[in-house]
């Protein structure tokens, strides 16, 4: 992987942090929620948008984790996989919540 898009990342996801003022690990939030409906915007045709939306975040989550460990190798010899783990439950609760929802309704 790239040493300059790794860094290029992780220089831009810690100016947004900066600039809201929120803790990198909260950001997932709104973020994974954000690009959840956008994707579920994207595939109003599709009669499966809204698990194809969360399939979407999920593999965007993934790529971002993949990125992180990345950096945490390069910076601790090691990957934090607690962090790793809570960033994903944070990305993903809510629109796995809202998938259960129109699923079982």
């Amino acid at each position: 992987m790239s040493t300059g898009l790794v860094y290029q990342v992780t220089i831009a996801k810690q100016s947004l942090v900066d600039v809201l003022g929120v803790s990198s690990s909260l950001l997932h939030i709104p973020v994974g929620l954000a690009l959840f409906l956008a994707f579920g915007l994207g595939l109003r045709g599709s009669a499966r948008r809204w698990p194809l939306s969360l399939a979407s975040v999920s593999a965007i989550q993934l790529a971002n984790e993949i990125l992180d460990a990345v950096q945490w190798v390069r910076w601790t010899g090691e990957v934090n996989w607690a962090e790793a783990a809570w960033d994903a439950a944070l990305t993903l609760w809510a629109p796995v919540l809202v998938v259960l929802a129109l699923e079982l309704r």
